[in-house]
């Protein structure tokens, strides 16, 4: 079995950042007055591989007290968000203090649904989920929406994925957050319309003076495998009008690293293309190993590293090629 490059030709990514620059992408987020001006004493900023929310809550009114960042605007509507976030705030002060992660359909009508950790009034932080999928309500703002998960304990020494799962065309919409490796729900599954989608990255704080540092890191909006499998396209030269070796009736097979697990397979068309549906219950990007079959055993194999948003998602189109074979002369 040869093993050959994995050419990556599109990304399954809608957005992926995992604000390992000195500054804010521009081309994929900015602040909008409405998230600068709520509580001006409460920083924006990447640091050290991910984007750093920080400050004293000194806030300008009550309600939607809002800080954080907005992406542009995508097309896309089947996909899943994912992010990591750790919370080291005081949680002391009476009052909201919340760190939210937040799909949107934008303005017109602002239908969306988040995973926040921390509290509404008073008590001791947890992880809750709040959504708006009629005009003007907003559930899961001044009370609680079952289920409601307790805090770990470990939200300011360790990273907690979150997971936001939208079905482009029913509308079901599903908030997690992963404690221990297991998708754990929070709030209700509810269908929500969207006509496309942005993330929001913020905290919303009314608590007076309390301390506030939210780090979010790793960054993912992509689409969901159920309906979008990664296309892999193997390739050979062309001798006399055919392809060398055939590239028809292929198995390709997408192996998980370092697990060894079967992700998903398929088998070429005429034109090399292998479309392979993913494991929907797996949190994207992933490491993987492509391993191309012919009827006599393995021939080709390309491995996709993974490291923070790079990787192999649904909606991949990536292509191995055979190597060229010298001619005789």
């Amino acid at each position: 079995m040869r093993s050959v490059d994995a050419i990556s030709i599109i990304s399954g990514a809608v957005l992926a950042d995992r604000f390992d620059q000195q500054e804010v992408d521009r081309r994929i987020w900015h602040r909008p007055d409405w998230l600068e001006q709520h509580n001006p004493y409460i920083a924006v900023e990447p640091e050290h591989g991910w984007l750093h929310l920080s400050g004293i809550s000194r806030a300008s009114g009550e309600q939607f007290q809002y800080v954080g960042l907005i992406s542009s605007n995508f097309r896309e509507t089947d996909v899943v968000l994912a992010a990591r976030m750790r919370v080291r705030s005081a949680f002391e002060k009476e009052g909201r203090i919340q760190h939210i992660v937040h799909l949107c359909s934008g303005d017109w009508p602002d239908f969306f649904t988040e995973v926040a950790f921390g509290k509404i009034r008073s008590g001791p932080p947890v992880w809750s989920s709040g959504y708006v999928n009629r005009v003007f309500d907003f559930q899961g703002h001044s009370e609680y929406i079952p289920p409601v998960l307790p805090a770990t304990g470990r939200e300011a020494s360790e990273w907690h994925d979150v997971l936001i799962d939208h079905d482009g065309v029913t509308g079901e919409t599903r908030d997690y957050v992963v404690i221990d490796g297991s998708r754990r729900p929070v709030g209700p599954v509810v269908d929500i319309p969207f006509h496309h989608t942005h993330v929001e990255l913020k905290v919303d704080v009314n608590a007076s003076e309390a301390p506030v540092s939210m780090e979010v890191g790793d960054v993912r909006l992509y689409l969901r495998p159920e309906r979008h499998p990664a296309i892999i396209v193997v390739n050979s030269q062309i001798l006399n009008g055919h392809s060398e070796p055939p590239i028809d009736g292929l198995r390709v097979r997408l192996v998980a690293s370092p697990s060894g697990r079967t992700v998903g397979q398929a088998t070429t068309d005429e034109s090399g293309q292998a479309k392979i549906s993913l494991l929907p219950g797996l949190t994207y990007p992933i490491e993987a190993q492509i391993e191309v079959s012919d009827l006599h055993g393995p021939v080709l194999k390309a491995r996709i590293p993974s490291a923070g948003v790079t990787g192999l998602y649904p909606g991949d189109v990536r292509a191995v090629r055979f190597p060229r074979r010298r001619l005789s002369q």
